[in-house]
């Protein structure tokens, strides 16, 4: 296998993963939104988390990795739903 060829498949990979890792919060958005329910849940952490997102979407732009982008883009939107959830329902 050339350098091109793995380049492909490891950008491919973080495709996956980034697409797993934001589905993966889906149903917290839902228990959240959906049924008003954030016992458990931490301002905080989710706040964190979105910063986290943002600083590391930031980091995808000036290195103009596509994947760390678009999943991060999509990470700190879901976080921002959840905190501002938590913060409604609290």
């Amino acid at each position: 296998m050339n350098k091109k060829q793995s380049r492909f498949l490891v950008d491919e990979a973080a495709y996956a993963v980034g697409i797993f890792g934001v589905i993966i919060f889906i149903p917290q958005l839902y228990k959240v939104w959906v049924g008003q329910n954030v016992a458990g849940l931490s301002l905080i952490s989710w706040v964190g988390m979105a910063v986290g997102s943002i600083i590391w979407l930031f980091y995808g732009m000036v290195h103009k990795q596509k994947p760390m982008i678009m999943v991060n883009i999509f990470l700190a939107i879901i976080q921002i739903a959840i905190a501002i959830g938590i913060y409604k329902f609290s």
